[in-house]
């Protein structure tokens, strides 16, 4: 039974991509991250604005903070940098990356990605915390904005007594544990074709899906969706997800969320305690078959979502063929990820996003069925607007190929 909708939207990603929502405490701020080139190491470059989106904030204290991966239920973030903005409201801060281990991999092949906090003081009481994926690269150079608007529910003032140290620093206390099953993919197979996605790792890449932080400063309603982590453990188990002939539905995969109370102190105050709930670690089950409720209160269950399938191409360079003797079957790997909307049941059903890719450790292969019958017309992999190797959906019917 379809209860509530999935609200894709697509995204490329980048060698750095940090574009996300995130919750504040007083003003709004504008951030803009960037990876050069592997001569000047890992890059942040931050630029803070008053509330009007244009005043440049001066002498505000950044700090940039690696989210560790495999975190025990207490835990301090490493400092990988703190300095000060100009009377630009500008300031380029070089990364501390020694830290940084076990690599993900955000869509774009490659195993560069790691988790981590951008937080900013404000001389007069100002406040934000951004949760981000950064990336190392020693190739490209990428700027991404990232903006972040107010949250009217906050209202409590910084206090000045550290709450961990050494300043600046950031602490995690786990206070709870939630699982709820997440959209990974549309998967869509013909007539006279099959389909298998395994999701699973590799011996030294074991994440790679993405989910938003959801917030609150007092650890109950009203949650907001905050900025965007990998997962925060490394998966361990392997596990497929078949079907056969026409079939068009989404994939649901099971994870472990905690809840944190988050603290973080600069340099001369602390901010009031934030919680947030970070996708953690996924169970080992996959579905198509949600059995997370559909509302507030609903009895029954989101169950299965059908993917809604576009209008067949009529282009013939988006579409591929699989044929029984040259061409059985196709892999998609990686390149393009896409963004899935559903509710985290566990935080008053705020709508957040995940973001899943075809990749090394989430991969779709599709392969010709026998006989030639069951289709009768072309077993076609076909992209909606796009080439099937950079669509962040591929699509799979039984019909006559364009001419």
């Amino acid at each position: 039974m379809r209860t509530r909708p999935i609200l894709p939207t697509s995204r490329r990603r980048h060698r750095l991509s940090i574009l996300a929502t995130a919750a504040l405490i007083v003003p709004f701020l504008a951030f803009v991250a960037a990876v050069p080139a592997q001569a000047a190491g890992t890059q942040v470059s931050v630029n803070v604005t008053m509330a009007d989106g244009f005043t440049p904030m001066t002498n505000a204290e950044v700090d940039v903070f690696y989210q560790p991966p495999n975190p025990p239920d207490t835990y301090n973030s490493p400092l990988m940098a703190t300095g000060t903005t100009n009377s630009s409201g500008s300031l380029t801060l070089p990364l501390d990356t020694s830290m940084v281990s076990d690599l993900g991999d955000i869509g774009d092949g490659n195993q560069n990605a790691f988790n981590a906090e951008i937080i900013v003081f404000g001389t007069s009481g100002e406040y934000a915390d951004l949760d981000t994926i950064l990336t190392l690269s020693s190739t490209t150079s990428t700027t991404t904005s990232v903006s972040l608007s107010q949250d009217p529910s906050v209202s409590a003032p910084l206090f000045n007594i550290p709450a961990c140290s050494p300043v600046p620093c950031v602490q995690d206390v786990k206070e709870a544990t939630a699982f709820n099953y997440a959209p990974v993919l549309a998967e869509n197979s013909g007539a006279g074709m099959k389909v298998h996605l395994e999701y699973t790792h590799t011996t030294s890449l074991f994440r790679q899906t993405s989910a938003n932080v959801v917030v609150s400063p007092t650890g109950t309603a009203p949650w907001s969706a905050g900025g965007t982590l990998t997962e925060q453990a490394d998966r361990s188990t392997s596990k497929p997800w078949n079907a056969n002939g026409s079939y068009h539905y989404y994939a649901w995969v099971n994870y472990r969320w905690y809840k944190w109370k988050h603290i973080s102190c600069g340099i001369h105050r602390c901010s009031t305690v934030n919680h947030k709930w970070k996708l953690n670690w996924w169970t080992g089950d996959i579905t198509d078959n949600n059995p997370n409720p559909a509302c507030n209160g609903c009895r029954n269950s989101v169950g299965q979502v059908p993917y809604k399938v576009p209008a067949y191409t009529t282009n013939r360079n988006y579409t591929v063929p699989l044929d029984a003797v040259h061409s059985p079957s196709l892999t998609r790997e990686s390149v393009i990820s896409h963004s899935y909307g559903f509710q985290a049941d566990f935080a008053g059903f705020v709508s957040i996003n995940d973001t899943a890719t075809y990749g090394h450790i989430t991969s779709v292969t599709w392969s010709y069925v026998a006989p030639q019958s069951l289709c009768g017309q072309d077993r076609l992999l076909w992209g909606n607007g796009n080439i099937v190797s950079q669509i962040p959906i591929v699509q799979a019917n039984c019909f006559k190929r364009p001419s």
